[in-house]
């Protein structure tokens, strides 16, 4: 008997053409045809996620709250972790803090880019007992291969990605196939033996970690490091995460000795002043919450070109607010230069600051203080309502109620939940009705 390859039908005798299909010389014996049919998998590979039993991390504790905080709780083994930033930010130092806190484990440090004499020497700059980490520099990928086999760390640091090479292939070190192919064997290796890993990759001018996007993609983790607004800190937020949350926000003092302090997102060390020009509000990062400062001064213009200069804040979120200031409340700025500041550590998208930025505006502008003990939280629209608020009840538990006393937001929101807080609230429809509270 022999069977069709193309359409499966039967003959007795072979032929040339197939009476079914017209395909020619298709006819195999049926034999043939069923070994070439057998499943060359293992059918127990294929499972219902139903019947997965969840896998539980044992994390590994960095000893470093923010940094631990940042990747979901602490490093999972096995995990390939990206820390990247743009050059002098600090990254191979909050690396060293976090090898100090690691000293019982087995670590080693590879540096493709300093020598262990300037590593040594940074170490003892910053005051951090790290004398028991083996380190690497050399950047010929299969020779530091062959070291970590032989070292067999439990956690490896590679400063940086980007100074790895291997030989026999073509592209210097960073371009798109090596680092690929790196990344690709260093997880290999890493998957098979457990290891942590954590390597150091540069921001190039446009603000993207440098080299081929599929490192980010490769990674188990991605977290950024970069300078604060308010100088001498810095913020290192997660912008990926297969093992925890994204968009988490961890804060560091930089001093003279390094990193070592933490911050902390509140404003418990800044005294509350009534100032014109000056509004406060809360935005979450995460699940952090930050009590954010906007000053705003409104001047007028004596060289014919308006300036509008804004930090901390995008300007063209500010433009449209002005566009809804001036077309709500009949206020123009067609001869007046804006300076918008927000004073915090981190950056922030969260549209409920637009009520506390429009209320900063027209203090400056009308020469008004605001008071110093109130939170103004809401999105504006463009016909100048006042929207309701995301995750309000969530940032009214958040609220120093010894600090703050009064809260401006949506009227309607203010109606629901002004029994369950013990704090005034003060809901508005729109900006027009901010004016009395100014």
């Amino acid at each position: 008997m022999y069977v069709c390859s193309n359409c499966e039908s039967t003959i007795a005798k072979w032929i040339g053409k197939c009476h079914k299909c017209s395909e020619w010389n298709s006819f195999i014996p049926i034999s043939e045809h069923q070994k070439n049919s057998t499943l060359s998998f293992d059918e127990t590979e294929i499972t219902k996620i139903s019947d997965i039993d969840i896998e539980e991390y044992t994390r590994l504790n960095t000893g470093c709250t923010e940094f631990n905080r940042v990747t979901g709780g602490g490093i999972v083994p096995g995990s390939l972790t990206l820390l990247a930033g743009e050059p002098g930010v600090g990254k191979s130092t909050l690396i060293l803090s976090i090898l100090e806190k690691l000293n019982k484990k087995k670590t080693l440090y590879v540096s493709g880019e300093e020598s262990k004499s300037q590593v040594a020497q940074r170490a003892k700059r910053l005051k951090l007992n790290i004398n028991d980490t083996y380190i690497i520099t050399d950047n010929k990928w299969h020779e530091v291969l062959d070291k970590i086999k032989f070292i067999k760390p439990e956690i490896i640091i590679i400063d940086s990605i980007q100074t790895m090479k291997i030989e026999e292939m073509s592209g210097s070190a960073g371009s798109v196939s090596q680092i690929k192919e790196v990344t690709s064997e260093l997880i290999e290796h890493i998957k098979k033996k457990n290891i942590s890993c954590i390597v150091i990759g540069h921001i190039n001018k446009e603000g993207s970690v440098a080299g081929p996007k599929v490192l980010e993609h490769m990674v188990d983790t991605v977290l950024y490091f970069e300078n604060s607004i308010e100088e001498g800190h810095r913020i290192i937020r997660t912008v990926k995460n297969r093992f925890g949350k994204t968009g988490e926000v961890g804060l560091y003092v930089m001093d003279k000795e390094g990193l070592k302090k933490e911050a902390h997102g509140d404003d418990s060390t800044n005294t509350l002043i009534s100032s014109v020009g000056s509004s406060r509000t809360l935005v979450n990062k995460g699940s952090r919450y930050f009590y954010i400062e906007c000053e705003s001064l409104v001047n007028k213009n004596k060289s014919g070109h308006v300036k509008r200069v804004c930090k901390g804040v995008d300007n063209s979120r500010v433009q449209m607010l002005l566009a809804v200031i001036e077309r709500n409340l009949s206020i123009s700025f067609e001869y007046n230069d804006l300076y918008l500041k927000l004073k915090d550590y981190v950056k922030t998208d969260d549209s409920d600051m637009d009520l506390s930025i429009i209320a900063s505006i027209i203090s400056s502008y009308s020469i008004k203080k605001l008071s110093s003990d109130t939170l103004f939280i809401g999105e504006v629209a463009l016909n100048g309502d006042i929207k309701s608020s995301r995750r309000i009840e969530e940032k009214l538990n958040h609220i120093d109620v010894k600090r703050y006393k009064k809260v401006i937001l949506n009227r309607e929101i203010s109606k629901k939940i002004s029994t369950n807080y013990n704090i005034k609230m003060i809901g508005l429809k729109n900006i027009n009705e901010l004016l009395h509270h100014i």
